[in-house]
């Protein structure tokens, strides 16, 4: 009888289960690929707000767009550009006109160049706020009256000065032709009409007590003391032309 072949005993082989270095590793790759895209989005939508802005920007230098609500950031996005480069582009254009009226009424500020100022300002704030989006108008105008004001301030406290300078310019010529008034009359004998010369100096000197032209009474004093001395001198020169003459005869 045959003998049937004999075979080792061997390493059976099982199945087996994935290990969990390879599990772990596919995980790291889902994440990595939704990172990824979600990277992706993120560059993609900063992308397009900073596409709205620019777009927003270059709008803004044509004011007047009625905007329509903005619901996504990038509409936002447009909005907030636009109202900020609107609000800019009518300022500046404000500002230049509120700069040229001012220099021109500040060359030479009276009385009837404060009034047209203010009038014309206060008319062009209200033209070009009249062409900006309604959410800007209210701000912008607020705005540009208080710089109008400011600038208004500044022309009347240049006329004020310049009242005030030909105030004390005034006087002092009106001073000075006194003087010459009272030498002419004395000299010519006439004192009544340099006595009253005089006295109408002195009144007008005690008017101006408190003004750039005479600022105390201290200083008033000074002043009459002076006109007094005029006519006194004035006088003595004339009496003594008088007895010279009268010697000579």
């Amino acid at each position: 009888m045959a003998e049937l072949p004999k075979y080792e005993r061997g390493t059976r082989i099982e199945p087996g289960t994935v290990t969990g270095g390879f599990q772990e590793a596919l995980g790291n790759v889902g994440r990595a690929t939704a990172d990824i895209g979600e990277w992706g989005l993120q560059v993609a939508k900063n992308a397009a707000i900073e596409h709205a802005t620019i777009e927003g920007v270059k709008a803004g230098q044509t004011p007047g767009r009625k905007l329509l609500p903005a619901f996504t950031e990038s509409d936002q996005a447009f909005v907030k550009a636009y109202k900020q480069e609107e609000y800019n582009t009518v300022a500046r254009e404000a500002e230049n006109y509120l700069q040229k009226s001012y220099f021109d009424v500040a060359k030479n500020p009276t009385s009837e160049g404060l009034a047209m100022y203010q009038k014309n300002a206060s008319d062009q704030i209200e033209k070009l706020t009249s062409l900006v989006s309604e959410e800007n108008r209210p701000k912008l105008k607020r705005d540009l009256m208080s710089a109008s004001e400011s600038k208004f301030y500044q022309l009347a406290g240049s006329l004020e000065n310049k009242n005030k300078q030909n105030l004390k310019t005034n006087f002092n010529l009106n001073s000075e032709k006194a003087d010459r008034d009272i030498q002419t009359y004395t000299a010519e004998g006439e004192f009544d009409k340099a006595k009253d010369q005089l006295h109408k100096s002195i009144e007008d000197i005690k008017s101006q007590i408190g003004s750039d032209a005479v600022p105390t009474k201290e200083w008033a004093d000074v002043l009459i003391e002076n006109k007094r001395k005029v006519y006194a001198i004035s006088a003595e020169q004339a009496d003594l032309a008088e007895a010279q003459k009268e010697g000579k005869g």
